[in-house]
């Protein structure tokens, strides 16, 4: 049952989170360039899942074992939106983009 809930939590969660960022994005901030509408939607998705565990360590460490916590907490959601997150959102940012640009329009 543990395995199922970090499957959830670490991947299904945030690419979830990539898939709606990127295409709320795609949609909201067009004149945006696609590498900053994924660059953001994947670090929200990587970043989301690991701010309740940091706040939680926050509150029960102390000294040096806080800061150690924190950062690898803080590496693992850059692990998680460079791997799940970043291909998620640049898949739906490119599909929304060649989307909105068809070639059959005229200027």
């Amino acid at each position: 049952m543990g395995l199922i809930g970090v499957l959830l939590f670490l991947v299904l969660f945030p690419a979830g989170i990539a898939w709606a960022l990127a295409t709320g994005l795609a949609r909201m901030q067009p004149d945006w360039s696609l590498r900053r509408r994924t660059t953001i939607a994947a670090l929200a998705a990587g970043m989301v899942p690991v701010a309740l565990p940091i706040v939680v360590v926050a509150a029960e460490s102390a000294g040096s074992e806080l800061s150690v916590a924190i950062v690898a907490l803080l590496f693992v959601g850059l692990v998680v939106a460079v791997l799940i997150g970043l291909p998620v959102a640049l898949s739906v940012g490119r599909r929304l983009e060649q989307a909105s640009h068809d070639p059959r329009t005229l200027d």
